[in-house]
């Protein structure tokens, strides 16, 4: 039995089109081939960059999707530890959190977030974006929001005129 890679990948491809967010077991399936085989064909598809992978996972495997699909990623949410779920909450509410205005188990639960909380760095400043607010929406608001922040910001960043000694 000979098999067509190209048709596989089609194939692969389309169901993840179809059915949104898949783990590599339901399409192995599809396939009529086993786990390994489909994730050799799905890492394939994401170093063409065909398809996304995330890095929350549902027991030990990351689900695969396509580009538009990532509100669609919110599945993964039950999956999501106690901490975590909490800080993904209070960024899904806010949209937008100040890094330094957060509590440690805060700042350490949204940088396991990876799928659902982006990083915008500002004058030194960590800033957190929900990952369907779009950056230019965050920027507007961390300009209007976090100004204090940003300029005492700036005033750390300037450098000390030293006096020369006597």
């Amino acid at each position: 039995m000979k098999i067509n890679i190209q048709e596989l990948k089609g194939k692969i491809l389309d169901y993840i089109k179809l059915n949104g967010p898949c783990l590599p077991v339901q399409l192995s399936k599809q396939i009529h081939s086993n786990i390994l085989f489909a994730g050799a064909v799905l890492s394939e598809l994401v170093a063409n960059q065909k398809i996304k992978i995330s890095h929350a996972k549902v027991g030990g495997s990351p689900v695969y999707y396509v580009n538009g699909q990532e509100a669609r990623l919110t599945m993964l949410y039950q999956y999501l530890h106690e901490r975590e779920k909490k800080a993904y909450d209070l960024l899904k509410q806010t949209n937008v959190l100040y890094d330094r205005s957060l509590e440690p188990w805060q700042r350490v639960a949204l940088r396991e977030l990876k799928d659902f909380a982006y990083p915008i760095e500002n004058n030194n400043s960590i800033f957190w974006r929900w990952y369907l607010f779009s950056e230019e929406e965050a920027k507007n608001i961390i300009q209007t929001n976090f100004k204090d922040v940003l300029q005492e910001a700036q005033v750390m960043e300037q450098p000390v005129n030293e006096q020369p000694e006597l």
